[in-house]
């Protein structure tokens, strides 16, 4: 744990001293322990939604013998992305004020410097090593690395990612 000053008490302590008068108090602000970065695996497929604190996805399925086309991917507050695949790639498109970027470099990992945007991205996805940066609603930052292209149709989307750091 570590104490800091807090700008806005320096700020209050300057006009105090400005103005003649006399500052007696003092902010601080108490910072506790970071919280701990999460790692893990997601496995989505088309139309899927994930919430990616705490990794989870959540997808709509089609059922057997159901004519109606269910392009539709669960929507919600809780979620930060959702994943639509088509035959001009795959794309990331945010929700909620979540914002998403390409990691800098080719094929290397980095978020730090991106520029974040609220516009979905298209995921190279020729294979293993595409990193897409994400940064929530709750101004928390995440990375995504595709684990490679499915094996067959039928198959999800695998991404390791690093969420909190």
């Amino acid at each position: 744990m570590s104490i800091r000053m807090d700008p806005r008490g320096w700020i209050l302590a300057l006009k105090a001293i400005v103005r003649g008068g006399v500052f007696l108090a003092v902010i601080f602000l108490v910072e506790g322990a970071p919280e701990a970065a999460q790692h893990g695996i997601l496995k989505a497929r088309d139309h899927c939604s994930v919430v990616l604190d705490g990794g989870r996805v959540e997808c709509v399925v089609k059922v057997e013998n159901d004519d109606a086309d269910t392009k539709q991917y669960p929507a919600g507050k809780k979620f930060d992305f959702w994943f639509q695949a088509s035959n001009k790639g795959l794309f990331l498109n945010p929700m909620n004020r979540t914002m998403v970027a390409k990691a800098k470099g080719d094929g290397e990992p980095g978020c730090h410097g991106v520029i974040y945007k609220r516009d979905r991205i298209r995921i190279e996805t020729s294979g293993p090593g595409a990193h897409v940066c994400v940064l929530t609603r709750e101004r928390k930052y995440g990375e995504l690395t595709l684990e490679g292209p499915p094996k067959s149709p039928d198959d999800p989307w695998v991404f390791s990612y690093a969420f909190g750091e």
